[in-house]
Formats: structure tokens, C-alpha cells, sequence
């Protein structure tokens, strides 16, 4: 998501000036003119960011939650925030975070609420986590907001966390297997490149073309990594890049199985948050207009500005999302049921419930199918060179004829 400053004219004829987060200028342009008849100037923010830079995160999940649960904590037994922040920035053991809190603490001091100050950090809160406290701190249930935030933080990390283990998993077995194969070829071939020249005869030509790899490998070792290097630059470079993502998001989506687990993954985030936000209070056009800031997925921004669109023209959140042809039928029915019984909050609870299930088993399946692939996949790449290298040996009287 791309940072953008603006400046707008409201309906009395205001300026209003401000910040917003969003996929790209066109989404950026679109969410401002929703809201303000005029739009006079929008500038992206650019960010510098050195190769050392790549490497550095941010707050984890589990430091913002805990950030969360202790804010619950304190507030419930009437400590002052500002107090609670200084506390927890004192304790903090991650730099970046002990920054952020601070800089809270700093912007209390000067009379910002909780939301505004957690709004000055869009990198570490996502979009709807301020509107959430926003709306705590009117209703003055500041404590059961934080608490619901702690909660939703937990649910969503963990079946996250799922999905990075089942992406993580067979991109470090081949790593490993690639590592492996590099190292048998570039130390292994110079060791027996003597013996093969001493054959003087001609060699298969697998094995001429692992000898090439090989010696590559062994005398600009240099080029190789400095290749590496920039092929991780350019994939972080083109995954920032929207017509990238969308187009990489619309191949996951129809790709098997791969493209299951995107959508219920998708499904049970939205119904989550859509959720929390609901039961703050928020109405559902502005609930979906949070949602559509705090989502990552480009797809699911594009979902929800048309849902929020076509609710604020008037048509039921059902309705809408069945134009969208994103979500499964059996979602559409409970938002329709719970929006006849009047009761849509606890619905998409039960939506969300029911979708981290489905996902989770999903998950289960696809790590069942990954595992003997997998198998297939190393025992071919490290068999094929090992048989590649031992081919002259194996033919070696009629080599020596």
C-alpha cells in the first residue's frame, strides 16, 4: 500500500488537508472523490529505502498485541495511557517499537487522542485499529475495544501464521536441495574434472552440461551471488509494483489448490474485521470504507470499494456481494439471513468462525499434498546431478575403447 498526502474542498468549500493509504494513485483519487467533490492535489510519498534497508522490519504481531493487552490491562484498572505508554516503552526490548511508543506518548502529552496518535503510525497500525479505539474512546468502552483488538490480533496471526508455515516450508526444502546441489557441483566437479579429462574421450552430454555448471559455479562464485542479490532486489521491487500484485493475486485465484485457500483465507479476514468494525458501532458504508484502507489483498480492496459503492447507493451487504462473484454462496446466505434477523454482527462472527475452520483444513490438505511432492522434487534434483556426475563411470569400458 502506497502512502499519499492531499488537499481537498469539502461541500461548505473547506480545505481540508490530510494523509491516506491506498493501492495506487487511480485507488487513491477514487476514495478521495467519494468523499470531497473536489480533490486540488494528491502527491504519493516516496520512501527511500536502501538494500540494508530491505532487511529491516517493523514491530511484530506479537509485539503489537502485547502492546494491546497491556493497554486493556492498564486502562481497565484506570492508569493513565500516557503512563502505560512510557512503561511499555521502557520495557520494550525492540528499538523500532520503543520509537513508536514514545512518539504516542509524545503525541498524548500535546493533546492527541489514542486513535489520532496510533494514526500517525500507518506502519505499524493497520487502518481500522485507530477507528476501532475511535470509537471506544466515544462510547467510552476504551477497555472492551482494546480487548476485542487483542483478541482479533491473536486469531488473525494465527491463521496467518498457518499459511506463511505452509508457504515457508517447501520454499526452504529448496533452498536446501539447490544448496546442496550448488555445492556438490561447484566443489565436486573440479575434484573429478582431472579424471574426466584423463578418459579423453567425449563425455554425455548431462554430464558436459553439470561440468559447465560446475566450473561456473567454482571459478565467478562472485556472479552467482551478486545475480541472487539482484533477483531478491527486483522481487521486492515488482512486488510493491499494483499491476504486479494483481496480476500474481488473479493467477493465484484460479490456480489449484492454491487459489481455495487465497479465498477462504480472504473470506474469513473480511468477515473478522467487517465484524469488529460493525459492532464498534460504525455504520457499514464506513466500516467498508476502514475495511477497504486496512486490506493488503489488491483483489479485496477492489471487492470491497465495489461493496461499499453499491451499499451506499442502498442495496443489502448480501446483494452486493454476490454482484462481486468473489464469495461462496454459503457466505452470501448467512450475511443474508443476518441481516433479515437483524443481527449481521453475530453472523459474521459465525462467517468468520466458520471460513477459519475451512481454511485451517485447507491448509492441512495442501501440506498433505506439498510434503510428497516435495519428496519427488529433491530426490529428482539431487538424483539427476549425482547420476549426471557417475554417467562416465557407469560407461567407462566403452569410453576407455
Amino acid at each position: 500500500m502506497a502512502r499519499f498526502t492531499y488537499e481537498a474542498q469539502d461541500a461548505q468549500q473547506h480545505t481540508v488537508t490530510g494523509t491516506l493509504q491506498a493501492a495506487d494513485r487511480d485507488a487513491a483519487l477514487q476514495t478521495l472523490s467519494e468523499k470531497y467533490p473536489l480533490v486540488t492535489e494528491l502527491t504519493e510519498l516516496k520512501t527511500k529505502q536502501s538494500l540494508l534497508g530491505m532487511f529491516r522490519r517493523g514491530p511484530s504481531a506479537e509485539q503489537i498485541l502485547a502492546v494491546y493487552q497491556q493497554l486493556a490491562v492498564a486502562t481497565n484498572a484506570g492508569v493513565p495511557l500516557k503512563q502505560s505508554l512510557d512503561t511499555m516503552a521502557e520495557d520494550s526490548d525492540s528499538p523500532r517499537l520503543q520509537a513508536v511508543l514514545f512518539q504516542m506518548s509524545a503525541s498524548l502529552s500535546s493533546g492527541s487522542t489514542l486513535s489520532q496518535a496510533m494514526s500517525e503510525h500507518p506502519e505499524v497500525f493497520a487502518a481500522y485499529q485507530p477507528k476501532l479505539v475511535q470509537a471506544g474512546e466515544v462510547s467510552g468502552k476504551m477497555s472492551e475495544v482494546l480487548i476485542q483488538l487483542a483478541a482479533d490480533m491473536e486469531g488473525r496471526e494465527a491463521l496467518t501464521s498457518q499459511v506463511r508455515s505452509a508457504i515457508a516450508y517447501p520454499i526452504f526444502v529448496m533452498v536446501v536441495a539447490g544448496l546442496l546441489s550448488a555445492g556438490m557441483l561447484g566443489w565436486g566437479v573440479p575434484q573429478i574434472k582431472g579424471v574426466f579429462d584423463a578418459m579423453g574421450a567425449e563425455l554425455p552430454l548431462p554430464t558436459r552440461f553439470l561440468v559447465l555448471i560446475g566450473l561456473s559455479l567454482s571459478q565467478n562464485w562472485w556472479m552467482w551471488i551478486l545475480g541472487l542479490a539482484l533477483a531478491f532486489y527486483l522481487y521486492r521491487r515488482l512486488s510493491k509494483n499494483a499491476r504486479v500484485r494483481h496480476f500474481v493475486e488473479r493467477v493465484v485465484l484460479v490456480s489449484w489448490p492454491f487459489g481455495e485457500v487465497y479465498r477462504l483465507l480472504n473470506v474469513s479476514l473480511f468477515a473478522r474485521t467487517l465484524g469488529l468494525l460493525y459492532r464498534s458501532g460504525l455504520p457499514l458504508s464506513t466500516a467498508l470504507e476502514v475495511l477497504g484502507e486496512a486490506t493488503s489483498s489488491l483483489r479485496m480492496v477492489d471487492v470491497v470499494n465495489t461493496l461499499k459503492r453499491r451499499v451506499t447507493h442502498g442495496e443489502l451487504l448480501s446483494s452486493a456481494m454476490r454482484g462481486t462473484g468473489f464469495f461462496p454462496s454459503m457466505a452470501i446466505e448467512m450475511v443474508s439471513t443476518g441481516e433479515s434477523s437483524g443481527s449481521l454482527d453475530k453472523m459474521l462472527t459465525e462467517l468468520d468462525r466458520f471460513y477459519t475452520r475451512r481454511c485451517e483444513h485447507s491448509i492441512k490438505a495442501l501440506t498433505s499434498l506439498i510434503e510428497p511432492a516435495l519428496t519427488v522434487v529433491v530426490g529428482i534434483l539431487l538424483g539427476g546431478v549425482i547420476l549426471g556426475l557417475a554417467l562416465p563411470f557407469l560407461n567407462l569400458p566403452a569410453l576407455m575403447m
